[in-house]
Parts: structure tokens; sequence; C-alpha cells
């Protein structure tokens, strides 16, 4: 059975495509970052002190930055495989060492060990995003 979004989806130009890459990340870098923080520290009070989160926000655009230098954007999803997942674990590495420094900055609150609960986090919902997503193309060209 074959659906017409799918079809749509995968029919899209490659800027198009990108773009959709873009905001997929940025909504999983923001879910993986309020996860970490309430894995830390047990409660969602975080979320009322604006001013931190908009320090930590100019992080994500950084990010988006890092990932498309280390091509993770290139990649037509029907050919991805393992080996991408090593360009996604240094992204996030990358990205996880970067929310490590920002931490050091004694007038944002961020607890050193969000970083490293972070990374787990961000690592496997952006591989099980990408494998989905390869996982929809071949189910929709396979019948």
């Amino acid at each position: 059975m074959k659906f017409r979004f799918l079809e749509k989806l995968f029919h899209l130009n490659r800027t198009q495509k990108k773009f959709i890459f873009y905001a997929i990340d940025t909504l999983l870098m923001t879910f993986s970052f309020i996860l970490a923080m309430y894995l830390r520290l047990d409660d969602f009070t975080f979320l009322i002190q604006y001013e931190n989160l908009l320090k930590i926000s100019l992080i994500f655009p950084i990010n988006l930055l890092i990932f498309n230098q280390l091509n993770l954007y290139q990649t037509v999803i029907r050919y991805i495989s393992y080996r991408n997942l090593s360009k996604i674990f240094y992204a996030v590495l990358i990205s996880s060492f970067l929310m490590l420094i920002i931490s050091k900055i004694p007038s944002i609150f961020l607890p050193r060990s969000v970083p490293i609960i972070y990374m787990p986090i961000m690592l496997i919902s952006m591989a099980s995003v990408r494998f989905f997503i390869n996982y929809l193309y071949q189910y929709q060209h396979n019948f």
C-alpha cells in the first residue's frame, strides 16, 4: 500500500529535504536537551528560566552548522548506511563538547553532567530518525 504523503515527501527537491532535516534535527536537539536536563534535575522548573534557555538555545544553530560541515545533510536518505553512524557520532560528540564548554560559563545554569546525558539521547534519536526514514523509503519503493 502506497501513501501519497510519502510519495510527495520523497519527490521533494534536495533543498526542501535539507530544510526538513534541519527542522527535524532542531526538534531532536531540543527534545534531547530537555530530556537530559529533566533526567539530571528530576524536574521541569528549568523551563521557567527563560534567560538561560535563550542562552543555551544559541547552541542549536551552531550545531546545525557543525552537522552541515560534517556532511550529514549531503547523504541521500535511500543510501544511508552504518558508515553514516560515524558521522552522526562525531557530530553529536562535537555538539556535546560545545555544550560542556558552555556549561563552564558562570552566568549560565547548565549542570556539567547534562552534555554527557545529552550525547547518547541525541545519538540514538538522530540515527533512529534517519534509519526510520530509510525504512519508509524502502517500504514505499518495494510495494
